[in-house]
């Protein structure tokens, strides 16, 4: 089962994890963001997301993202620089795993 979410806001990335994490329960969720096309991740650690008229980008921190999805996750980060989510987001939970691409 998956969901699909073209030019999310802020909320609507928020709800769908949301959504996400209640439909798999204690199963693990997949979350790809394919984020091309858009600027590149900020050195804060965030990605691009729309605002609500969709007339500018808002960043998302990806320590939200990751807050959302809760465990067991997997998080894979498909945009240009990636490799820097990655190295700021060093983590020690087993069951959230973070892939860049």
């Amino acid at each position: 089962r998956y969901k699909q979410s073209l030019d999310p806001t802020v909320e609507d990335v928020k709800k769908l994890c949301d959504s996400l994490r209640r439909s798999a329960k204690d199963e693990r969720v997949l979350f790809h963001y394919n984020g091309h096309g858009v600027p590149k991740p900020t050195a804060n650690s965030e990605i691009w997301v729309f605002n609500k008229s969709f007339t500018q980008y808002i960043p998302l921190s990806v320590y939200d993202l990751q807050t959302w999805l809760s465990t067991p996750s997997i998080l894979v980060l498909d945009c240009s620089n990636a490799g820097v989510l990655v190295n700021q987001n060093q983590h020690r939970d087993e069951d959230l795993i973070i892939l860049a691409a």
